[in-house]
């Protein structure tokens, strides 16, 4: 029997909605069921926060009291960490380590600004065994701040340069290039809500800002569908060729940033895992190298130093991250490379950078940090 087109779309359409009904359900349970073990291969933002979002209600997890939620970053340390254990420490205005650092600089003292992730941070290290520290210990008259954050991409970076570090006046601010924060920078959630910035013709545009809290995604993710997004993660590829451009894109920017603010730049490869042992630069760090080179950015990377050694991937790892064998010698690394090229990091700043007016994102940035959410808190934890 055949109906007419109107009849028969009113009769399909309750068929339709409850087999995407059934589907949705499906899709919640078998993500559910797959987590933590394949937590890791999902690139899709929603479908991360969602599992995060389960997470949450699982109280026999830990909370790691090393970090809090912060709306312009999305996460941060917390002021005041002292675990004795580990020797890992922060102070009152979250930076790594004891020593408090006043915003203006003592006469005659050079100070360097250290950004980086989890490598920089070296949450499994006593303050005094990481790179930053022992550069501070080998370059004299020199103070060495560590604004180092697990999990960190570049874009956390660019905007912690321009939240706080540009208040301390630094002479010398380095961005720690490590090869893992490249998709970071793509993601609004890689395992917690962050920002993320989005490249428009030449332009930066700030996504996902002010950054929601935990209790607000917890509140919210409920109604977020995740059939859709789940077979967009799966028949979607990787788009590696436009994370690329973006990293180079915030690499710009913070050298930007740092030298409109009176600072030289230095970006410094970091080498990880395979690349620790390999005689050879990869093609990260070659992309990496001829792109610095070219648009004027000064480079370093301390892999030769490290992959000399013939067993340097077992050498210079503890677990998954550096020992301290190896933040020692990249520390005298960066120790001579500054003082070989001190004077010609110190280039003059264009006059159309030193009186250029805000960019978009540094504006919204300005009116976040000047909002009361700025001190927003929340009951959960951020990892």
């Amino acid at each position: 029997m055949r109906f007419p087109n109107r009849v028969g779309r009113w009769i399909l359409l309750p068929y339709i909605l409850i087999l995407l009904l059934f589907l949705e359900i499906a899709t919640r349970l078998s993500l559910v069921r797959l987590w933590p073990s394949d937590f890791s291969r999902f690139q899709d933002s929603e479908i991360r926060r969602y599992l995060w979002t389960v997470r949450q209600q699982k109280p026999a997890l830990p909370l790691d009291p090393a970090e809090r939620f912060d709306p312009v970053r999305g996460w941060a340390l917390r002021p005041g960490v002292r675990n004795d254990r580990t020797g890992f420490h922060s102070n009152s205005r979250e930076l790594r380590g004891r020593r408090e650092y006043a915003d203006e600089k003592p006469p005659h003292v050079r100070r360097v600004a250290v950004f980086g992730d989890s490598y920089a941070a070296a949450a499994k290290l006593s303050d005094a065994e990481t790179y930053p520290a022992r550069l501070e210990h080998l370059l004299p008259n020199t103070e060495v701040l560590n604004f180092g954050v697990m999990g960190y991409g570049h874009d956390q970076m660019l905007l912690y340069l321009r939240q706080e570090g540009l208040t301390y006046h630094p002479d010398v601010v380095i961005l720690g290039f490590v090869t893992c924060d490249i998709p970071r920078n793509s993601t609004t959630f890689p395992w917690a809500a962050k920002p993320r910035f989005r490249l428009h013709g030449q332009d930066l545009l700030l996504e996902n800002f002010p950054v929601p809290s935990p209790d607000e995604i917890v509140r919210w993710e409920f109604f977020h569908p995740k059939l859709f997004r789940l077979l967009k993660t799966l028949f979607s590829p990787r788009d590696t060729p436009g994370e690329w451009r973006l990293t180079t894109a915030l690499l710009e920017e913070f050298c930007r940033v740092a030298r409109a603010a009176g600072a030289a730049p230095l970006v410094v490869f970091m080498p990880i895992h395979d690349e620790l042992s390999s005689p050879d630069a990869s093609p990260a760090e070659n992309q990496l190298e001829d792109h610095c080179r070219s648009h004027g950015i000064p480079y370093f990377s301390v892999r030769p130093a490290l992959a000399k050694f013939p067993d340097a991937k077992k050498r210079f790892h503890a677990g998954t991250h550096w020992s301290a064998e190896a933040h020692a010698l990249i520390a005298g690394e960066l120790s001579a490379f500054l003082r070989t090229l001190d004077p010609t990091l110190k280039e003059p700043i264009p006059h159309e950078q030193r009186n250029a007016p805000p960019k978009t994102w540094e504006r919204r940035l300005a009116d976040v940090l000047n909002s009361p959410r700025r001190h927003t808190t929340s009951k959960l934890f951020l990892q």
